[in-house]
Protein backbone atom coordinates (compact mmCIF):
# COMPACT_ATOMS: atom_id res chain seq x y z
CA UNK A 1 0.00 0.00 0.00
CA UNK A 2 2.67 2.66 0.81
CA UNK A 3 4.69 1.70 -2.81
CA UNK A 4 1.41 2.05 -4.56
CA UNK A 5 1.05 5.67 -2.67
CA UNK A 6 4.92 6.59 -2.95
CA UNK A 7 4.40 5.78 -6.80
CA UNK A 8 0.97 7.80 -7.27
CA UNK A 9 2.68 10.57 -5.27
CA UNK A 10 5.97 10.52 -7.74
CA UNK A 11 3.69 10.59 -10.66
CA UNK A 12 1.79 13.45 -10.08
CA UNK A 13 4.47 15.34 -9.23
CA UNK A 14 6.14 14.61 -11.89
CA UNK A 15 2.71 15.57 -14.28
CA UNK A 16 2.91 18.64 -12.25
CA UNK A 17 6.07 19.74 -12.88
CA UNK A 18 5.21 19.93 -17.24
CA UNK A 19 5.66 22.88 -18.34
CA UNK A 20 2.15 24.39 -19.93
CA UNK A 21 3.47 27.05 -21.47
CA UNK A 22 4.46 24.76 -24.83
CA UNK A 23 0.70 24.07 -25.10
CA UNK A 24 -0.39 27.73 -24.99
CA UNK A 25 2.81 28.70 -27.47
CA UNK A 26 1.44 25.91 -29.71
CA UNK A 27 -1.86 27.05 -30.01
CA UNK A 28 -1.28 30.65 -30.34
CA UNK A 29 0.46 29.85 -33.93
CA UNK A 30 -2.24 27.93 -35.42
CA UNK A 31 -1.81 29.75 -38.44
CA UNK A 32 0.46 28.35 -41.20
CA UNK A 33 3.03 31.19 -42.35
CA UNK A 34 2.89 32.03 -45.91
CA UNK A 35 6.73 31.95 -46.80
CA UNK A 36 7.05 34.44 -49.91
CA UNK A 37 9.44 33.50 -52.80
CA UNK A 38 11.83 35.95 -54.70
CA UNK A 39 10.29 36.54 -58.17
CA UNK A 40 12.50 33.90 -60.42
CA UNK A 41 14.10 35.15 -63.90
CA UNK A 42 14.29 32.58 -66.54
CA UNK A 43 17.62 32.21 -68.56
CA UNK A 44 16.05 33.36 -71.44
CA UNK A 45 14.63 36.82 -70.16
CA UNK A 46 16.52 40.44 -70.79
CA UNK A 47 17.12 40.70 -67.13
CA UNK A 48 19.68 37.59 -67.55
CA UNK A 49 20.35 38.57 -71.49
CA UNK A 50 21.45 41.93 -70.83
CA UNK A 51 22.37 42.64 -67.52
CA UNK A 52 25.87 44.44 -68.02
CA UNK A 53 24.90 45.49 -71.85
CA UNK A 54 26.02 48.88 -72.55
CA UNK A 55 23.88 49.00 -75.35
CA UNK A 56 20.58 48.06 -73.97
CA UNK A 57 17.70 50.00 -72.92
CA UNK A 58 15.95 49.71 -70.12
CA UNK A 59 13.02 52.46 -68.71
CA UNK A 60 12.01 52.38 -65.57
CA UNK A 61 12.87 48.86 -65.19
CA UNK A 62 11.08 47.40 -68.35
CA UNK A 63 13.51 46.52 -70.88
CA UNK A 64 12.99 48.84 -73.99
CA UNK A 65 15.63 47.22 -76.74
CA UNK A 66 19.21 47.32 -77.67
CA UNK A 67 21.15 48.99 -80.60
CA UNK A 68 24.61 50.29 -80.68
CA UNK A 69 23.35 53.72 -82.25
CA UNK A 70 23.51 55.86 -79.23
CA UNK A 71 20.16 57.82 -81.74
CA UNK A 72 18.55 54.69 -82.14
CA UNK A 73 18.81 54.50 -78.32
CA UNK A 74 17.57 57.61 -77.72
CA UNK A 75 14.78 57.03 -80.66
CA UNK A 76 13.45 53.83 -78.60
CA UNK A 77 13.06 55.64 -75.01
CA UNK A 78 10.98 58.59 -76.86
CA UNK A 79 8.82 55.55 -78.36
CA UNK A 80 8.72 54.35 -75.01
CA UNK A 81 6.95 57.24 -73.40
CA UNK A 82 5.08 57.96 -76.08
CA UNK A 83 2.84 54.54 -76.40
CA UNK A 84 3.01 54.81 -72.79
CA UNK A 85 1.17 58.42 -72.87
CA UNK A 86 -1.33 56.92 -75.68
CA UNK A 87 -2.41 54.07 -73.53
Amino acid sequence: MKSKLLISTVAVLLLASIPVANANANAKYTHKRVQARAPTTSVDSPEVRYRNDPYAVWVAGTYVGRDPDPRVRDSLIREFYHNLDNR
